[in-house]
């Protein structure tokens, strides 16, 4: 019932489209309560019910367990009330995204239609050039100019071919929980799909104008303004991608600090979570609050830790370490083995290694522990 009234709320709040979304990880996330938490709240329903019984002989009895019944009640409402207010910071972070996602595609529109723009001027121009009977030595200058001006915006756009092949890398990790995200980002590669296409076109347009230029014998003044405004079209054509580059780079930022967010967010839960856990399978007793934190190292160089802490098992002291994804995958978990010289260096002694996560493979999973490193999933800790 509760589930079904935040739907009602954030039907009622956000548009439809961002609606949907939260309703998905609404439904995501009461998955996962019924999966862990309701299991464990039916026994406890089921031991009430034959406490009930008993009424009778052990009224004393049941009125202790009422009153500690009512007191997870008020611990579960005050869990519930701390999710909705995680949904709500992350429907603040979604509507940010699609308002950047919206403001980048406004701009890969402004950039078709300069292209547009640029192809009439193209045709205009050779028009122009079939009209000319005679060039001039300086046309041929004008002319390498333009082909150097031609290469630098060859550069600019597998520059931004670049980057838009890590920004995909990016968002393939924030495909789990970012739906809506990827939806965009598909519309933003047909646009660069149908720009590329522009730029093929322009390709083949200026090599019909050298042709036509090898024909012709003199150029006349003309010609020279006429090539004067297509250098600055092409300046022009240069500022407007160095635009879109500077744009596409900030949009790379901010889905990079959505991502932090999302991993900040699973870290939170374990450092309330792990310490239960590691004392009730591992035996190991956490002294210090777990943290994360940077660590300097070989001079200039800095290490930033996930999950960093202190514990005791067997009365000795040992190092918590470990490190979050929101999809373990296997690289990850070579990319922590390989960090773990310098954890050596930093942190002598015992040490526990471990890896927390939303979901993983399997085979990931028995991987990791292989290489001593523990799995934990996020529906093991409290919300």
């Amino acid at each position: 019932m509760r589930l079904q009234n935040l739907t009602e709320k954030i039907q009622q709040v956000f548009p439809e489209h961002q609606s949907k979304v939260l309703q998905e990880v609404l439904n995501f996330m009461d998955e996962l309560v019924k999966v862990s938490d309701f299991n464990e709240l039916k026994l406890i329903v089921k031991e009430l019910a034959e406490a009930q019984k008993r009424t009778d002989i052990k009224i004393g009895e049941l009125v202790e367990a009422q009153k500690r019944t009512e007191q997870k009640l008020e611990e579960l409402a005050d869990a519930q009330k701390r999710t909705e207010q995680k949904l709500e910071e992350l429907a603040e972070a979604q509507k940010r995204t699609e308002q950047k996602l919206e403001e980048l595609a406004d701009a890969q529109k402004r950039t078709e239609q300069k292209l547009e723009e640029l192809a009439e001027a193209q045709k205009r121009t050779e028009q122009k050039l079939e009209e000319l009977a005679e060039a001039q030595k300086r046309t041929e200058v004008r002319f390498e100019e333009l082909a150097d001006a031609q290469k630098r915006t060859e550069q600019k756009l597998e520059e931004l071919a670049e980057a838009q092949k890590r920004t995909e890398q990016k968002l393939e990790e924030l495909a789990d929980a970012q739906k809506r995200t990827e939806q965009k980002l598909e519309e933003l590669a047909e646009a660069q799909k149908r720009t590329e296409v522009r730029f093929e076109e322009l390709a083949d347009a200026q090599k019909r104008t050298e042709q036509k230029l090898e024909e012709l014998a003199e150029a006349q003044k003309r010609t020279e303004v006429r090539f004067e405004e297509l250098a600055d079209a092409q300046r022009k054509t240069e500022e407007k991608l160095g635009k879109l580059i500077e744009e596409h780079q900030t949009t790379r930022q901010e889905l990079g600090g959505l991502s932090h967010s999302f991993g900040y967010l699973l870290e939170d839960r374990a450092y309330k979570g792990l310490p239960a856990i590691l004392e009730k399978q591992w035996g190991i007793k956490v002294k210090e609050p777990l943290k994360r934190d940077i660590f300097p190292y070989k001079g200039d160089r800095k290490l930033e830790i996930n999950i960093i802490g202190k514990g005791e098992k067997d009365q000795k002291e040992i190092w918590i370490i470990g490190e979050s994804k929101s999809q373990l995958k296997r690289k990850y978990v070579d990319q922590f083995i390989r960090k773990q010289y310098i954890f050596e260096e930093l942190f002598p002694g015992d040490k526990f290694y471990l890896m927390v996560t939303h979901m993983t493979d399997p085979e990931v999973k028995a991987y990791a522990e292989k290489q001593g490193i523990r799995v934990f999933y996020s529906y093991e800790f409290p919300l």
